[in-house]
This record gives structure tokens, C-alpha cells and sequence, in this order.
């Protein structure tokens, strides 16, 4: 991460304020009920919508923790709108372990969302 922290706290910026959009989503999905009308769809369409870009989302916070703690040699992109990967991984001068390990920590990220899924959304 030498030399990418500013990088890495705009990634987390964007990635924190989607996240705070999917939640005023959901409030407002909430306080409507069931879709009525074109508007009452397209809300309702587009909540469901962010709520599977912050999984993704999670998923690639994920795949980067665990390159981070397997101390993986990784790229953060130049700005948060080049690409919505969080980073590229180094192929050539990581380890199969580093490699796994930042499979895992998507694997991992992923598993905790679907399960989180039916508890943590507001029902």
C-alpha cells in the first residue's frame, strides 16, 4: 500500500457513500410500501439494484483485505471512476498463498453479505 493510501481512502469514500445511498434507498422503499405506478417500481427496482452493487462491492473490499493481509503485491486504480475493481492484483510477483488468500477474502466477504441479507435488511 506505499504510496496508494490516498487512493485507497477515495476508493473507501465512494464505496461509503453508495452504501449511504442503499440505506436512504431502503428508507424510502420502506415509507412508500408496495410499488404503485411507474415511480413506485422504478424505486423500487433501483433499491434492489444498490443493494446487489454494495454487495459486489463487498466482495472486491473482500478480495483486497485479503491481498492486503497476505501482504500481496496489488495496483489501486488512479481514480475511483477508471474501473469499479478496487485493484490489480500482481499475478506474477505473488505467491499461489497470496493468491489464495485474496480469493478467500472475496469468497469470504460474499458468504457474509448473503447471510447477513435476511437479518440486516429493514423487512
Amino acid at each position: 500500500m506505499t504510496g496508494q493510501w490516498n487512493r485507497f481512502w477515495a476508493l473507501a469514500v465512494r464505496d461509503g457513500l453508495l452504501v449511504a445511498l442503499t440505506v436512504v434507498l431502503w428508507h424510502y422503499t420502506l415509507q412508500a410500501g408496495p410499488a404503485h405506478g411507474a415511480g413506485g417500481i422504478a424505486l423500487h427496482i433501483g433499491t434492489g439494484l444498490m443493494t446487489v452493487v454494495c454487495g459486489f462491492f463487498l466482495h472486491e473490499w473482500g478480495h483486497l483485505i485479503g491481498a492486503w493481509m497476505a501482504q500481496g503485491a496489488f495496483i489501486l486504480p488512479a481514480s475511483v471512476i477508471e474501473t469499479p475493481f478496487l485493484f490489480r492484483f500482481n499475478n506474477v510477483r505473488n505467491s499461489v498463498g497470496q493468491f489464495t488468500a485474496m480469493s478467500m477474502g472475496g469468497f469470504v466477504a460474499s458468504i457474509a453479505f448473503v447471510a447477513w441479507l435476511p437479518f440486516g435488511l429493514p423487512w
